[in-house]
């Protein structure tokens, strides 16, 4: 027979579990809810400022492959990518990586910093939707994925989870 504390720690951990599930269940109910007007103002921001046509598909998850299971850092700006260059230069020299951004400039910033390392790649990190998601790391397959800074994704965070990707912050506060 269990102890008592035994059984009230198990029945913390499986509490613990239903409302992660739970949690997660309803921001992806909440994200597929809001994707058509996400969508439409997608659509209007590209029309209004083409600039934002840049990386148009990966933003949903259609992207080209890349080989070698890289390690794939998501740096969203200008900033988290000044931060991570010095990790990426020595990074690169075991494994190819992959530099994922959600902004325009960041992209810029990254051709700035990294033009002469093949084996550094840029895509746009699509938005935080399952089949995007999905559909990423089965193009990529990612050895880790590193966030940087407070640069949370819960669904790519779960979706990493369920394909055993190890996941970290770096430079998190």
């Amino acid at each position: 027979m269990k102890s008592p504390s035994k059984r009230l720690k198990n029945r913390n951990i499986d509490v613990l579990k239903i409302t992660k599930y739970a949690v997660l269940r309803l921001y992806n109910m909440m994200v597929y809810m809001i994707l058509p007007f996400g969508l439409m103002g997608h659509l209007l921001l590209v029309w209004r400022r083409p600039e934002f046509r840049q990386g148009f598909w990966q933003r949903y998850g259609i992207l080209k492959p890349m080989f070698g299971q890289p390690i794939l850092i998501h740096a969203a700006s200008v900033g988290e990518l000044n931060a991570i260059a010095p990790l990426v230069q020595q990074l690169r020299l075991d494994w190819p990586v992959l530099v994922t951004t959600t902004s325009v400039t960041g992209a810029a910033r990254f051709k700035q910093l990294f033009t002469d390392m093949p084996q550094v790649e840029h895509r746009f990190l699509p938005f935080d939707i399952g089949f995007a998601n999905r559909r990423l790391l089965k193009r990529i397959q990612p050895r880790a994925l590193l966030l940087v800074e407070t640069e949370l994704w819960p669904g790519l965070i779960a979706a990493c989870h369920q394909r055993s990707i190890p996941v970290w912050l770096i430079n998190g506060r």
